[in-house]
């Protein structure tokens, strides 16, 4: 979910989607940016604070969850509401439960609407209900039916732009308007130059993300037990933020059970920029060992800084990373197929410096420029947006 922070006067975002934002403030005269936004202190970090320019921040309810999104909608269609008129194009972001009430308001004022898919929502759902009771994962599978379903009927009547090659071959119809993009977070002056590394015990294995059950992360515990059963000295350094209710509790009652206490580390909330670039720089490999995915950024952040870096067959993963080349892939949950990756690039250093020097050229090819410049080419030459001109205002509403 995309929010903000308000201290004051200012606002403070937690994500890459501000970098995402400048990139696109200077192809349009003004962009307002419609979010959930709540008070300082609402969630246990800052962010960074949003100082774009020519943007606008239009604040909507806390949308955080399932029953505020509900609770709040109809406030929120009313702000939206009151601030249509001045918006030219409309940028809607899917999957939440929101933004179904969002394209609806927008639609009714006969606005020109791109929806840009970030991730699987039918993934996303089910992922999120996994631990949860019988009747509660069978109310999740109506709910996930239903939403997958307005999703579908939203795409099918809008230019769509989707994160990943997943993603277009799920919602791709001949008659529809569906490009396929993969965005970035990095500049190109970000990019390491260097992809000289020593390897030496204790070897630092990083996730960076929200700590969420999709994202595996209670699989990455599981691939540290192995590891030091398996006698290899690593520490698991864990980068990112809780993304469910509860969910740093039930991780380290996790590590307990597992005795791994002293082989995880809780390194808290990093801003994109240099203290996460360093995080990256003082590992030795970076795994994502998610469930559901769009095209994650993380592992092109990683390549970027000159780490190699494994993942899980979920979503676009392959579209970033061909395995054996600039990266490993393997399954999903399977936490030994994991292990076996991490111990193969820590024993080989010739491997190491492939996948290293290929990942490198990989993050070169797709940086936040390069990734913005496709989005805007996609605009221009859109048959639903002939004739629109690029300097017109930009609304992006991101209510996730």
């Amino acid at each position: 979910m995309e929010f903000f922070q308000k201290d004051g006067n200012d606002y403070y975002i937690h994500t890459g989607f501000a970098r995402f934002v400048e990139s696109l403030s200077h192809h349009f005269d003004r962009i307002d940016v419609c979010v959930p936004v709540v008070p300082a202190g609402f969630f246990p970090f800052d962010g960074k604070k949003f100082t774009v320019k020519n943007t606008r921040i239009v604040e909507l309810p806390n949308l955080f969850g399932l029953w505020n999104c509900h609770k709040n909608a109809i406030s929120a269609i009313k702000i939206l509401s009151r601030n249509l008129e001045r918006w030219d194009l409309v940028s809607i972001r899917i999957p939440e439960p929101f933004d179904v009430f969002a394209y609806c308001a927008v639609a009714f004022h006969r606005k020109p609407i791109f929806i840009h898919v970030v991730a699987d929502g039918d993934v996303l759902r089910h992922s999120r209900i996994r631990r949860c009771n019988v009747i509660t994962r069978f109310a999740g599978a109506v709910y996930s039916a239903i939403m997958g379903f307005l999703e579908r009927i939203m795409i099918s009547r809008s230019l769509t732009i989707v994160n990943g090659s997943a993603l277009y071959s799920k919602y791709h119809k001949p008659a529809g308007e569906l490009y396929e993009i993969i965005t970035s977070s990095y500049w190109d002056g970000e990019i390491s130059r260097t992809s000289a590394r020593r390897y030496y015990a204790p070897y630092r294995i990083l996730y960076v993300g929200r700590f969420a059950e999709e994202k595996g992360i209670f699989d990455l515990l599981h691939v540290v037990k192995i590891l030091h059963v398996q006698g290899y000295d690593t520490i698991l350094r864990l980068v990112g933020y809780p993304g469910e209710p509860n969910i740093e509790k039930d991780l380290k009652n996790s590590i307990d059970m597992l005795q791994i206490t002293d082989r995880v580390e809780f390194a808290g909330y990093r801003e994109i920029g240099k203290s996460l670039w360093e995080e990256y720089r003082d590992c030795h490999v970076f795994v994502l060992p998610s469930y559901s995915e769009g095209t994650p950024r993380v592992l092109l952040e990683a390549m970027s800084q000159g780490i190699p870096v494994i993942a899980t067959n979920t979503g676009s993963v392959t579209d970033v990373i061909t395995n054996g080349i600039n990266g490993l892939v393997v399954q999903t949950g399977a936490p030994q197929q994991l292990a076996k990756a991490i111990t193969k690039i820590l024993d080989d250093h010739n491997l190491r410096n492939r996948l290293v020097g290929a990942g490198l050229e990989t993050a070169r090819a797709r940086s936040l420029a390069k990734s913005t410049r496709s989005l805007i080419n996609i605009l221009i030459n859109s048959r639903k947006f002939a004739g629109f001109r690029l300097d017109s205002n930009l609304h992006v509403l991101s209510p996730r």
